[in-house]
């Protein structure tokens, strides 16, 4: 009897741990999956150059105490600033229909002449 019951729990513990595998190979499998999604719908990186001037003025002052004369120094200076900043553009593929013309012979038959009508014959008046 214990023997029984040995076996059964082995069953048992053999089918949890089939369970077991085969789901966590389903996981790996959903995660392959939402990995390919997000790599096929990723926005495409697009380079912008971005120039910004500034100007910036110093204005310099020294004074001379023993002579008293203040000089004031104006040095402006232009520092240009340039930048690339990547913009991301969505790209969606979307089939476009093409229309094509392909010209075709169709026979036709030659047109035949018809004869003219006839002029009806007028009644014979009765004997």
């Amino acid at each position: 009897m214990e023997a029984q019951i040995k076996d059964r729990r082995n069953r048992v513990r053999a089918c949890l741990v089939i369970i077991i595998l085969f789901s966590l190979s389903i996981y790996c499998v959903g995660l392959m999956v939402v990995q390919v999604y997000e790599l096929s719908n990723r926005p495409t990186p697009t380079p912008t150059i971005t120039h910004t001037p500034s100007s910036s003025p110093t204005h310099t002052s020294t004074a001379t105490p023993i002579t008293a004369t203040p000089t004031i120094t104006q040095t402006p200076t232009q520092t240009p600033t340039t930048s690339i900043t990547p913009t991301f553009t969505v790209t969606f593929l979307t089939p476009t229909p093409t229309v094509t013309h392909t010209p075709t012979i169709t026979p036709t038959l030659p047109q035949t002449p018809t004869p003219p009508p006839t002029p009806p014959t007028p009644p014979t008046p009765p004997p």
